[in-house]
């Protein structure tokens, strides 16, 4: 499955597109290519290990624990994602598991060579944190659109004499969005 991983690989990915061929070749010599076959463990919530990536080909997905319940799906990733960044960007443990879903084939790039590149104010590594930032907000929208409605469905079926009261729902409301202020 292994494919030709040279400058323009990066320079496919919409936070690398600005860089100049020379850019993106300096950057690929700080990423380490992997290549996963379908069910193979990328990376595992909680683990400790601080590496982004780049999903160059096939799809992964992402899973969360539940409880008492099987692992949840949260995404599927596509070619052109990024993902890994909150425990590059924060030196924090996994909050999600990735699994490869088909062959895939992922750039790898670890909080180290991250770090040198912002040390030494190298372009990719600017255009990387861009482009992570711009994930994290996504994701950030979409969640809150997600409580929203959680919230809504809450009040509905406690209107329908379902469910905690009324006082639970908007602590449980207040607590979430007085965390995410953060």
């Amino acid at each position: 499955m292994a494919s030709e991983i040279g400058p323009g690989t990066l320079l496919s990915f919409v936070c690398f597109q600005d860089l100049t061929p020379q850019q993106a070749a300096v950057a690929l010599e700080e990423f380490e290519p992997i290549y996963l076959k379908p069910g193979q463990v990328l990376c595992k919530e909680r683990d400790t290990e601080n590496s982004a990536f780049l999903l160059v080909s096939g799809y992964a997905d992402v899973t969360k624990a539940v409880p008492g319940e099987a692992d949840h799906r949260l995404a599927t990733l596509s070619p052109g994602a990024i993902f890994g960044e909150v425990a590059l960007l924060t030196n924090a443990a996994r909050s999600a598991s990735v699994i490869a879903r088909t062959e895939a084939e992922v750039l790898r790039i670890s909080r180290a060579a991250y770090e040198k590149g912002l040390a030494h104010e190298q372009a990719w590594a600017l255009k990387f944190l861009e482009g992570a930032a711009q994930v994290l907000a996504r994701r950030l929208v979409a969640a809150n659109n997600q409580l929203i409605g959680v919230v809504v469905d809450l009040r509905e079926w406690e209107a329908q004499g379902h469910g905690p009261d009324h006082r639970e729902i908007e602590e449980l409301r207040r607590e979430l969005f007085e965390h995410w202020a953060l």
